[in-house]
């Protein structure tokens, strides 16, 4: 009986063992889970940021270009430069 006893005993802790850690994973998986929640949030106001700064960078470009086209030398050189860095300025907008 005693035999039958000890193997109740060492089968309960095998499963306590088991189940304290899968608690611990469910725990490291729900702070892991915050944290990412919190990057995507933070990434989406990078998102709005990077949006207007590339506008305001359009404005620019549009605005030296337009001076370049009314004979600007300076605005010239800064829209060749650009062009040549291989960035196209799109007066459409």
């Amino acid at each position: 009986m005693s035999m039958l006893s000890d193997r109740r005993w060492g089968l309960l802790l095998t499963q306590l063992a088991l189940a304290i850690l899968l608690v611990s994973e469910l725990v490291q998986l729900w702070a892991a889970n915050g944290k990412l929640s919190q990057a995507i949030s933070q990434q989406a106001g990078n998102d709005e940021t990077i949006k207007r700064i590339n506008a305001q960078l359009d404005s620019l470009a549009r605005g030296t270009q337009r001076l370049a086209q009314g004979g600007n030398a300076n605005a010239q050189k800064i829209v060749d430069q650009l062009a040549a860095n291989g960035v196209q300025i799109n007066a459409k907008q």
